[in-house]
């Protein structure tokens, strides 16, 4: 681990450079507990994908005291698969018709038949590194080597909401409506993102698999989403 500044009122715990899953780890062992101690002087705490940014108040803490303390934690801090308290997510995503827009292009790319990408990237338990690119855009990792696939050569002007794309070694899900050059192959009617208390259904540490459904269950999943007629625990894993 090493400390960056970043500018006079926040810093840098740099882990890893790459997507590995021990330095995420780390990552969020860091967040948690700092979270737990609750410190005055915290002010934010953004986890990334190998790093975790600090923001904090100088009057009340100094840049020496949060590095003493975040070094003497990382020092003793235990490396274990998951931490107690992780939530697992089982997440519906429809991979037909027009639902996945690019199953026949990654099926292209890969030499892999459409039930095979579905059998492959629904058989994973992902990993959120982090929340990013729009409010609630969950980057999850990491994908089968079989299905690696680069982003589109030019990205669309509009994703729908719920989309689930791939890109590189990573799959997501748009939380509302957007441009995007991740290749998509589902949809899910679970929305990622409350625009009422501007909370994120996930964060950064939880594990997602995705349960695929047909489109008749993804009409009756709109249906009672509208009505309000479900409890996200529904999705607990």
């Amino acid at each position: 681990m090493t400390i960056q500044t970043f500018g006079d009122q926040a810093i840098i715990l740099q882990f890893s450079s790459e997507i590995d899953p021990e330095a995420h780890h780390q990552v969020i062992a860091h967040l948690k507990h700092l979270q737990q101690k609750s410190l005055p002087g915290i002010k934010f705490l953004i986890p990334a994908y190998g790093s975790l940014t600090i923001g904090y108040n100088p009057e009340k803490i100094s840049f020496e005291a949060l590095s003493t303390l975040v070094e003497n934690y990382h020092r003793k801090a235990e490396k274990t698969e998951s931490f107690p308290g992780t939530r697992r997510w089982k997440i519906p995503v429809c991979y037909d018709g027009s639902f996945a827009q690019d199953l026949e292009l990654v099926g292209e790319y890969t030499g892999l038949g459409s039930d095979e990408i579905v059998r492959q990237h629904s058989s994973q338990t992902y990993r959120v590194y982090m929340i990013g690119f729009l409010p609630g855009f969950p980057y999850l990792g990491i994908l089968p080597d079989a299905l690696i696939t680069p982003r589109r050569k030019s990205p669309r002007l509009r994703v729908p909401a719920g989309s689930v794309g791939i890109a590189q070694r990573q799959t997501g899900i748009y939380p509302s409506e957007a441009p995007g050059g991740w290749q998509i192959i589902g949809r899910t009617p679970i929305p990622m993102f409350n625009r009422d208390d501007q909370t994120f259904l996930l964060q950064a540490g939880d594990e997602v698999c995705f349960d695929p459904i047909t489109t008749e269950a993804y009409a009756e999943w709109t249906d009672r989403l509208a009505h309000s007629a479900w409890n996200t625990t529904e999705l607990y894993a």
